[in-house]
């Protein structure tokens, strides 16, 4: 009654059965009276995860905004339905969204409340990687959790007798779709039993976890409607805990072909840049390119000098460059190219090897929490966000002129990369799980270990702060993260 009360009058002009098309023009008008949702996961202690009450608030997580669309759209007539994969194909965090159907059957979504798509064209569909997609429910799945149940005495938490309540339509979101038939080659023990209940899992941080199940049948394990590209493990779940049954591999997207991860005779020397995937923060590395560090004697830089100019992707979190002028100048800067915001986390000007300091001169930014004074407070977590896309600067008054040498720039960051004095301990995937290759306290921006061998399975975690990070394996000496 409450969200009809507020949003009812919204659809009194229109005289449709399309469903569909009823919640895209609902949404549209409440998003015309709302604006747009304020995306946090910081809630009070105590404070309600999701219901009604706290929904209509209208801020949160993708869940929150989800039962927000659920309770308005139901309350005026529009059947739709929560989604969601329960963790990423190359993260570590799930994502979920609401599904609809027009009056053809055919089904769209609406994710976050901001983009709303025919299913097929969707960024769920399309591009996110994602091992499984389930439908919330809130009955159970009797028939399937039945099935389990009778099988095994112990099963993981997210589909027990309290958690079941969903149901798989990974067939809708996925165009890599393949049923994973197990090869004999894989598994740790030939011939599994027969009626045994096995576990398709994928990685969470330094965990496994299961995101589906199967019964073998004929000395088989096969695994229906998975999506290929994902990493995979299988495994027994027995006394709670997961027994692993074949060692990481990937199904191929093309092929449909297994991958497996697999020890070689030759050492790789391993050097380490970063301990999670930078590919999100592409904006933010690409954003320097075509940057330009510059001095003059002039408070207002005109008839700048050149000292260097940034013509590549930033690929680690310090770049140590030249200067190319032995010209000494009071005034010097780092300027944004245009479009960039002036993103920028840090910058050192050097002097032969003496780090210069001085007055913090330049343009404002965004917010408080992302001022010029950034660049140059010797924290590469915090950077520059200037309140405009071009002309933005940051730069110091050294009071003299001094000759500059060298300069140090990093891009503006979420803290993944390898940094100076944290401890990384660096683990191989094995039978058992992960084995320690040995712990460093990083002396610069990266790390090097010599005793590993191309086409395994790494992880690199970081004891001293931050929790995310991702397995990975080498190609070429690079790290690829899965």
């Amino acid at each position: 009654d409450m969200y009809r009360d507020l949003y009812g009058e919204l659809l009194n002009d229109q005289n449709t059965e399309d469903p569909a098309y009823a919640a895209r023009v609902l949404r549209n008008r409440i998003g015309d009276r709302r604006k747009i949702p304020r995306f946090t996961t910081i809630r009070p202690p105590g404070y309600p995860y999701s219901d009604a009450f706290t929904a209509i608030y209208f801020n949160g997580s993708c869940d929150n905004i989800n039962q927000f669309c659920l309770y308005a759209f139901r309350a005026l007539g529009i059947p739709s339905a929560i989604d969601y994969m329960p963790v990423r194909g190359n993260e570590n965090v799930g994502h979920s969204w609401v599904s609809l159907k027009n009056s053809n059957g055919e089904f769209y979504v609406l994710d976050f409340f901001h983009s709303y798509y025919y299913v097929a064209e969707s960024a769920v569909n399309r591009t996110a990687l994602k091992p499984k997609v389930f439908r919330t429910t809130f009955s159970r799945n009797t028939e399937k959790l039945d099935l389990l149940l009778s099988k095994a005495s112990s099963v993981p938490p997210r589909f027990s007798f309290d958690n079941y309540r969903f149901f798989d339509v990974t067939l809708l979101y996925t165009n890599y779709l393949t049923n994973l038939s197990v090869p004999d080659s894989l598994l740790y023990e030939k011939k599994p039993k027969n009626d045994h209940v096995f576990y398709l899992c994928t990685p969470m941080k330094q965990d496994w976890t299961p995101v589906d199940w199967t019964v073998s049948r004929e000395g088989k394990i096969e695994f229906k409607e998975v999506e290929a590209g994902c990493l995979y493990r299988v495994a027994k779940y027995e006394n709670e805990t997961l027994t692993f049954m074949t060692g990481p591999f990937t199904i191929r997207k093309q092929t449909r072909g297994i991958k497996t991860y697999t020890t070689n005779e030759k050492d790789t020397p391993l050097v380490l840049y970063s301990k999670f995937p930078l590919n999100g923060e592409n904006s933010f590395r690409d954003r320097m390119v075509g940057g330009v560090f510059e001095g003059s004697d002039n408070a207002g830089f005109k008839n700048a000098d050149t000292l260097f100019v940034i013509k590549n992707r930033p690929f680690r979190l310090l770049h140590s460059v030249k200067s190319l002028s032995d010209k000494p100048y009071r005034y010097v800067r780092y300027k944004g190219p245009a479009d960039s915001h002036c993103n920028v986390a840090e910058v050192r000007f050097f002097s032969d090897s003496t780090l210069l300091e001085g007055k913090i001169i330049g343009t404002p930014g965004t917010n408080p929490n992302n001022e010029y004074t950034n660049v140059f407070d010797g924290k590469t977590e915090t950077s520059f966000d200037h309140n405009t896309p071009s002309d933005g600067w940051a730069g110091l008054d050294l009071g003299k002129p001094q000759r500059i040498t060298g300069i140090v720039y990093s891009p503006r960051n979420r803290d993944n990369y390898i940094k100076r004095g944290n401890v990384y301990e660096l683990f191989i995937s094995s039978r058992e799980g992960w084995k320690s290759l040995g712990r460093q306290t990083a002396g610069s921006d990266s790390l090097r270990y010599d005793n590993t061998s191309g086409n395994c399975l790494y992880y690199i975690k970081c004891h001293s702060e931050g929790n995310q990070e991702r397995p990975f394996t080498l190609e070429n000496g690079r790290m690829i993260f899965l």
